[in-house]
């Protein structure tokens, strides 16, 4: 039982990482909606951030379906 009890915990937290990125992706969507990716720092930092974001969320989710 304890080991359900550990894997429901573990996804839970996965999840709950998951849904802190999806947060960040939603920032980084505001700078971008309000103009600020006219710079181009802030738009290279947009753009590879973004990628990034995405790469960790399919690893989490692999992780999650592993456990």
């Amino acid at each position: 039982m304890t080991k359900m009890s550990t894997r429901n915990w573990a996804k839970r937290e996965l999840d709950r990482a998951s849904n802190n990125l999806d947060m960040t992706m939603n920032h980084l969507k505001n700078l971008h909606e309000k103009g600020y990716d006219s710079v181009p720092l802030i738009k290279e930092t947009i753009k590879l951030s973004t990628q990034m974001i995405m790469e960790i969320q399919n690893l989490l989710e692999k992780t999650k379906d592993s456990i």
